[in-house]
């Protein structure tokens, strides 16, 4: 949300959809996001930074929001269903949650650390 914003334009990061995804404790961190617990044993992108590759960092990040687009996808459908919802309510063309978390792939690679940037 924050990536290239200048300080005065930025926006806080509790406006940010991400911060569902940061641990409670971590949620007044300067950059509350680099903390998404992006696998099972714990990986954050703030320990990616330490420990591995952008590549590894990128990859990382991709199979997290695959999966997280998957599990919500899963969690709206099953909603929509208890709701006897018609298929078109549940994914309208223009407003899936994969559009909304879309990573283009020409995006340029992301350092928030060395950014300062907030979400």
């Amino acid at each position: 949300m924050n990536f290239s914003a200048e300080d005065k334009d930025r926006e806080p990061c509790s406006e940010c959809l991400l911060m569902q995804f940061v641990p409670g404790e971590a949620q007044t961190e300067q950059v509350p996001c680099i903390h998404i617990p992006l696998s099972p044993t714990g990986e954050t992108i703030e320990s990616s930074y330490r420990t591995g590759t952008q590549q590894e960092r990128e990859e990382a990040l991709g199979a997290w929001l695959r999966a997280t687009i998957h599990r919500l996808e899963g969690e709206k459908v099953k909603h929509a269903a208890s709701a006897d919802l018609p298929s078109q309510a549940i994914f309208p063309k223009s407003e899936t949650i994969e559009d909304a978390l879309r990573i283009e792939q020409n995006a340029r690679p992301m350092n928030p650390i060395d950014h300062g940037a907030q979400d």
